[in-house]
């Protein structure tokens, strides 16, 4: 899945021959994956206008129009769901399960996908053990060093230093 080009049919901006150009750089993989005009602050103002006319026309469009619009951008996004978090990593640079959450999330999870019934469930201790496999890294046990009565802190530090020394050499841990 590729992004529309800029100043394409498919991407609602007009062509915009003169303007500066700069080249997207992917995070993942430092790839050029988009080449973009710069928008002037003028082309920002265009974008508005443009975008106000689209707003009144949308709130002049019955409900029942808007539906028929709305079902039909859910089934394309469900329908290309594998595509956008491998577009999501190229472009933004997000993991896997961030993309994944972004591109799934917002249809599948309950009232929006937030809280432990939908999307936030995804990346809180359930999401990471469907990604990893729980194990023991470390143990750690605190043990009081304090010197016995009558052996000065110093002679202790360097019995304890010896008795390592030798521990090691011997092959123990």
């Amino acid at each position: 899945m590729r992004p529309a080009a800029a100043g394409s049919p498919a991407s609602g901006c007009p062509p915009c021959p003169n303007a500066a150009r700069v080249t997207t750089t992917a995070p993942c993989t430092g790839a050029p994956p988009a080449d973009l005009p710069v928008s002037t602050p003028e082309d920002v103002e265009a974008a508005f206008a443009r975008a106000r006319t689209a707003q009144k026309t949308w709130a002049a469009t019955p409900i029942a129009e808007r539906k028929k619009v709305l079902l039909r951008y859910h089934d394309l996004v469900l329908a290309r769901q594998d595509q956008a978090p491998d577009l999501m990593q190229a472009e933004n640079g997000e993991t896997r399960n961030e993309a994944f959450a972004a591109a799934r999330g917002s249809v599948d999870a309950p009232m929006g996908g937030m809280g432990d019934s939908g999307l936030g469930r995804r990346h809180g201790a359930d999401g990471i053990l469907q990604y990893t496999e729980p194990q023991t890294a470390a143990h750690q046990r605190l043990q009081g060093f304090h010197p016995p009565a009558r052996v000065s802190p110093e002679t202790w530090t360097v019995l304890l230093g010896t008795a390592l020394r030798v521990m090691k050499k011997v092959g123990m841990r």
